[in-house]
């Protein structure tokens, strides 16, 4: 089975020169996982996952004990947003990162999931533009699809 028949294309791209604030805003609605950052032509430059977010939002040195002993959360939180306020989302995203082609086999994706330690992949097609995305759920219900498992009346 092919990644274009199980892939999410409600996506959400974004320019590179777009503002913290502005990736801040696109993620809260986004219907995908990862916030896709491309070129004027769609070609993908890289990816922003909620972990590169907060990673910028929290501080390396804020463990679980810190967290516990923040008296007022939400001026931290205001905080760090004015603290990085400057960023762009070219300096948010992953580049580099894996990908699959549409008509990628499902199995690759979760053989790159498993060996990358991650749960979203980027779909291009083949000139290089982002059209989609391949989540770990969607493989595992590909999965369940094939063993015929039923579905679970709601």
């Amino acid at each position: 089975m092919k990644i274009a028949s199980i892939m999410n294309t409600r996506i959400h791209r974004i320019a590179p020169e777009e503002s913290f604030e502005q990736v801040l805003r696109a993620m809260r609605d986004m219907p995908s996982r990862l916030l896709h950052v491309v070129d004027s032509h769609g070609k993908l430059l890289g990816v922003i996952s909620s972990y590169d977010v907060l990673k910028a939002m929290l501080p390396f040195y804020v463990d679980a004990n810190l967290a516990k002993a923040l008296g007022d959360e939400e001026a931290f939180i205001r905080r760090a947003l004015e603290e990085n306020r400057a960023l762009t989302a070219r300096e948010l995203m992953t580049s580099g990162c894996a990908a699959l082609a549409e008509d990628s086999h499902f199995l690759e994706a979760e053989a790159l999931f498993k060996e990358r330690e991650i749960n979203a992949l980027p779909v291009l097609d083949d000139q290089g533009r982002s059209v989609g995305e391949v989540t770990r759920k969607a493989v595992l219900t590909r999965f369940i699809d094939i063993l015929g498992a039923p579905r679970r009346n709601a």
